[in-house]
Order: C-alpha cells, then structure tokens, then sequence
C-alpha cells in the first residue's frame, strides 16, 4: 500500500504445497492465537538484531582496516595478527564474510570447526565449505582458497 503496488493474489498462495504458505496459514495463526503481541515482538527483535549487526559490521571494519586481508593469487589470508585480535564471535562473522567473497556458502557447522581449529592452534587443519571454498590454518594464519589444490600449495 505504501509503495501504491496494488495486491494481487494467484492460485500458488492458498496452496499448502508451498512451506511458505504452511507457514503463513498455519502455523502463524497459532502462534498469534498464543502470542496475541507476536508481530510487535517479532519487530522490535528483528530492530535489536539490525543494530547488533551494524555493531559487528564496525567492528569488524576497524580490524580489517588494522590489520588488512592479504591477496595471493586465489588466496585470501587472515593473518595471525588480525585473527588473535579478535573474539571468536567476530572471527566467526570475518570467516563467513571471507568465504561468501571467495563465493562459497558460509556454513554455520563448517564456520564453528573452523573456529574450533584455529583456537585449537591446530595447523594444516583443512575446513572445506560448500562451493569450492577450502580454508586451512597455517602458522596461526587462515588461508582461504577457492580450490583445494591452491589451498593444499599455500600450506
């Protein structure tokens, strides 16, 4: 209504063969029925966690312009005096935005054994993130490639 874009309803959005539509004709309505203020609830946490991102994301602006990535053909490395300087939250949000750049998908499982690893200190450990994104911890540093054999020559 706001951007004056009228409505306009298809056969897809009544159907139950859509888990968005599941959603929003089932279990929605049961979830307002017990938490008559569920919208405003769902809004002002969805504020909190913009603000919180925003947090993050300056954080994590001021380290790298600290302490910069460095390029190596299809490397990117984390270096030890960048990572050391961080809290396990804000490397976990450097990994994820490092391995989306070299085009990878940033799995949380991957993201928290990678983290693992490197706080383990256990060099030559080798996480492989879907999409072809392989990160390896090397000298207390994170090599991230977007091909394995690249990966395996760095370390």
């Amino acid at each position: 209504r706001r951007e004056g874009i009228a409505w306009v309803e298809d056969a897809s959005n009544a159907s139950r063969d859509f888990r968005r539509n599941r959603l929003r004709h089932d279990v929605l309505p049961l979830l307002r029925q017990e938490n008559p203020s569920l919208r405003t609830g769902i809004r002002q946490l969805w504020r909190q966690a913009r603000a919180d991102e925003a947090h993050w994301e300056a954080l994590l602006e001021a380290s790298l312009a600290a302490h910069p990535l460095h390029r190596q053909e299809h490397v990117l490395v984390a270096g030890r005096d960048l990572l050391s300087g961080m809290d396990g939250a804000l490397r976990l949000r450097l990994c994820r935005r490092i391995v989306q750049e070299c085009g990878g998908t940033p799995r949380a499982d991957a993201l928290r054994a990678l983290e693992a690893a490197w706080t383990a200190r256990r060099g030559n450990a080798r996480i492989q993130f879907p999409g072809g994104v392989t990160a390896c911890i090397a000298k207390g540093s994170i090599l991230f490639s977007i091909s394995r054999q690249k990966c395996n020559t760095a370390c």
